[in-house]
């Protein structure tokens, strides 16, 4: 039983990961707010990211929110996974 839990774990991770590079990246290529797509990955990713953009200063363009969001999730997968084995 752990072992799926620890897997789950760390898949789900992963794809929160994955979903935040594409927000990013989409944001660089399509940053249509309309676009479905776009929309999606917004509600999934803005949870995270708006609270992280609050606490840090502004740095001119450059948003450092999803970069925090992912080394913050890596961290999360790995204590919740060392606690589990």
């Amino acid at each position: 039983m752990d072992n799926s839990l620890i897997g789950l774990i760390g898949l789900a991770g992963q794809i929160y990961t994955w979903l935040l590079i594409a927000s990013v990246l989409i944001s660089w290529i399509l940053p249509d707010p309309s676009h479905p797509v776009v929309r999606v990955l917004s509600r999934v990713t803005e949870p995270i990211l708006s609270p992280i953009r609050n606490l840090l200063p502004t740095m001119g363009r450059m948003d450092f929110s999803p970069f925090i969001a992912i080394v913050a999730i890596q961290l999360l997968v790995r204590v919740l996974t060392g606690m589990l084995q």
